[in-house]
């Protein structure tokens, strides 16, 4: 028997995605965010939330190239990364999913570079779950580099 994993199942679009329970840290409302000119699109901006400075990351943009204005379903989906941690705006946080590791059917478009971040898929029932690998799309994304460095940069501005 494979090893059981937890996974958050979060709504963009009409679609679903899953993220290791072991990478959330927390899924919170969606706070006011600051925008920051000169970033990737991608970037909502940055807010505070428990008294730490988070970037904010659009899902929808991300995966779809889509700018949507956050409504009262939304939900900030907290990801651990080695730099800090990063808020991903989701349109809806579903459920979580127990899911034994041979239940993961492997996507043939893992090897092709844009879409290396995902894991595989789940098929349960009339549905398919796609998982999501955050630590290696954050490893990979372009302009991640520059989010990191802007974020080191506030929060020693901050600390003065």
């Amino acid at each position: 028997m494979s090893e059981m994993k937890q996974y958050i199942v979060v709504n963009v679009k009409s679609e679903e995605y899953a993220i290791a329970i072991s990478d959330v840290q927390s899924i919170e409302k969606v706070p006011t965010t600051t925008h920051i000119p000169q970033l990737p699109s991608y970037m909502v901006g940055i807010c505070t939330i428990r008294e730490d400075i988070i970037p904010v990351l659009d899902l929808r943009n991300l995966l779809y190239g889509e700018i949507v204005a956050s409504t009262t379903e939304s939900q900030l989906i907290l990801v651990s990364h080695p730099a800090m941690t990063i808020g991903l705006l989701a349109d809806s946080a579903k459920e979580i999913l127990s899911i034994q590791e041979d239940q993961i059917n492997q996507v043939g478009l893992t090897g092709y570079h844009q879409t290396s971040y995902m894991k595989g898929v789940i098929r349960l029932d009339q549905r398919l779950v796609t998982i999501l690998d955050t630590s290696s799309w954050f490893a990979n994304l372009n302009g991640m580099k520059e989010i990191i460095h802007y974020m080191e940069d506030y929060t020693q501005e901050q600390v003065k």
